[in-house]
């Protein structure tokens, strides 16, 4: 049996091989997170190599990574507290984070960074990244769908599925904004305050939109409704992602 063969089978082997499953799960998801990984330290590592500054450079993205990795645990509270009374498994949630916080951020780089070049920064920030971005991390959802689907009952489920991806690659995103505007401590405790403090949930916010739309279409049932709900919520947390963006535009 092939590996997509064997993907194909995974929701009617949840109840009788939940080891096995966990381990494919993770294996599948994890092998497509180190793409994602490869693409970051192209898009942001390598450029800097041959930089004097490099080391530096390095000693500022590490700090940056604590920052923006440490409060992560606490972000996760609200959806630990919204789902305590039906629990996902933890190697599905864990499955999802690091789908956001590797593959959507490695790929969406990659994406965003072309556009902005092509098209320009307004472009990149105002379409691109909400097209783009949106899409990968509801790649996470679309597969715990498809692939877990006993394992996603509804509109909750979706919520929460959404929002660890968000969690993810907000948390990844962020290493990459302290580290670009962090060079002085006042600069990046504004950072830190804007997007660790007042704004963390504004990915999860937009992820959860396509997350609601396919918990919907789970709900209801229909082939129409499997169909129209999903591809209404991402569209609407594209639209939130992009107004949000230009907003941050107008602001600096």
């Amino acid at each position: 049996m092939n590996r997509l063969a064997g993907l194909a089978d995974l929701p009617d082997c949840i109840h009788l091989l939940p080891q096995q499953l966990c381990l494919v799960f993770l294996r599948e998801f994890l092998g497509r997170c180190f793409i994602g990984l490869i693409l970051y330290i192209v898009i942001f590592i390598v450029p800097a190599v041959e930089s004097p500054h490099f080391g530096a450079y390095m000693a500022a993205m590490g700090r940056s990574a604590v920052l923006a990795y440490l409060p992560v645990a606490l972000y996760l509270l609200v959806p630990y507290v919204v789902e305590r009374y039906d629990p996902e498994p933890w190697w599905a949630l864990a499955g999802v984070f690091a789908w956001g916080a590797l593959f959507a951020t490695g790929v969406s780089a990659v994406i965003n960074t072309v556009n902005s070049q092509l098209f320009g920064q307004f472009f990149g920030t105002a379409v691109s990244a909400p097209v783009f971005e949106e899409a990968t991390k509801g790649m996470a959802i679309l597969g715990m769908v498809i692939f877990l689907r006993r394992e996603f009952d509804g509109v909750v489920d979706g919520i929460i599925y959404g929002t660890f991806a968000a969690i993810g690659f907000a948390a990844t995103e962020n290493v990459i904004y302290y580290t670009r505007f962090g060079g002085s401590p006042d600069g990046l405790t504004q950072i830190f305050v804007l997007r660790g403090v007042l704004t963390p949930y504004l990915h999860p916010l937009f992820t959860s939109m396509t997350g609601i739309g396919f918990g919907l279409g789970r709900e209801h049932g229909t082939s129409w409704a499997k169909v129209v709900f999903p591809i209404g919520g991402y569209f609407l947390g594209v639209f939130l992602h992009g107004g949000c963006g230009i907003m941050r535009r107008q602001l600096r």
